[in-house]
């Protein structure tokens, strides 16, 4: 629905997809946006990080036989979850990057408005997001 982009999305011309699939005791990650005309797709897996109870993810799009350097794993935190998992804020700890994922196609603009506003009350840049989807309209 909106990010302050990673690198890999920085060219994107229509809005961005994540899908995360189990895969034994993490999930496999699955970024896709189009760019000139062709989907960009890149690949990755995301662990749960120790002691977060699930808040918390690392993830790395380097290849797996690089997974143990050091710098290869990035933290990703859920800064929001609603109670469907329907929609989510997450953001990296250093507020670099920001994502507000919904399963949906749309939200409501009071609910993309309030993670706005939470994402700002906890210190990321949204007056840099660019916004992948309309917000619905108010009913």
């Amino acid at each position: 629905m909106a990010r302050l982009p990673a690198p890999f999305e920085s060219a994107c011309t229509g809005q961005p997809t994540a899908h995360y699939t189990l895969d034994g005791g993490g999930l496999q990650v699955l970024n896709q946006c189009p760019a000139d005309g062709v989907v960009r797709a890149s690949r990755g897996h995301a662990r749960v990080a120790a002691g977060s109870d699930g808040a918390r993810l690392e993830v790395s799009f380097w290849p797996a036989w690089m997974h143990w350097l050091p710098g290869t794993w990035s933290d990703y935190w859920i800064l929001h979850l609603d109670d469907d998992y329907t929609e989510a804020l997450v953001g990296t700890p250093g507020r670099e990057f920001l994502w507000l994922l919904s399963r949906r196609p749309t939200l409501p603009a009071e609910r993309v408005e309030a993670m706005v506003q939470f994402a700002r009350g906890v210190g990321f840049a949204v007056e840099r997001l660019q916004f992948s989807s309309v917000p619905a309209a108010r009913d």
